[in-house]
């Protein structure tokens, strides 16, 4: 499956979704774009500048930390920046 989204420049993660993602209470959800330095428009973003891109989740790995926190985290490829 292939998602499209909004992404703005974030100086600890590279990127982020916007709106951010949803994620229930009881997890903490990390972003990690695999294939981002091939795409030098998205390196590029400063400030509140945002771009539409294509992307696909590559894996997503949950795991229960204790009892009431899981930690998840997506790896995202991105096809196409728009």
């Amino acid at each position: 499956m292939t998602y499209r989204a909004t992404v703005h420049s974030d100086k600890d993660f590279g990127l982020s979704l916007v709106p951010p993602l949803r994620i229930p209470l009881h997890q903490a959800a990390r972003l990690e774009w695999i294939n981002l330095k091939d795409f030098h428009a998205l390196e590029q973003l400063r400030g509140s500048s945002q771009r539409q891109i294509v992307f696909r989740v590559s894996s997503d790995d949950i795991h229960e930390m204790n009892q009431r926190r899981w930690n998840r985290t997506l790896q995202l490829e991105i096809l196409m920046v728009e």
